[in-house]
């Protein structure tokens, strides 16, 4: 939070400091990190998420020559 709001325009810091001041009054700031806990406990119980599945396989890829077209030297 505190980088939220130091920022370089002091009436946007004091502004900033507001809403987290009222965030915190209504209990705003405390859901969002038993919400983020929650789903970081969730995330670690199913495990490493799988690789993402290519579209095509390397065999089916034409060589880098043939996409690029011949080489001027």
């Amino acid at each position: 939070m505190t980088q939220y709001a130091s920022c370089a325009d002091p009436t946007e810091s004091v502004a900033r400091k507001e809403r987290i001041r009222q965030a915190e009054v209504q209990g705003q700031i405390e859901t969002s990190a038993v919400q983020m806990v929650k789903a970081s406990m969730a995330r670690d119980t199913t495990g490493p998420a799988p690789p993402p599945t290519l579209a095509t396989s390397a065999q089916q890829r034409l060589p880098i020559v043939d996409r690029l077209g011949p080489i001027n030297l």
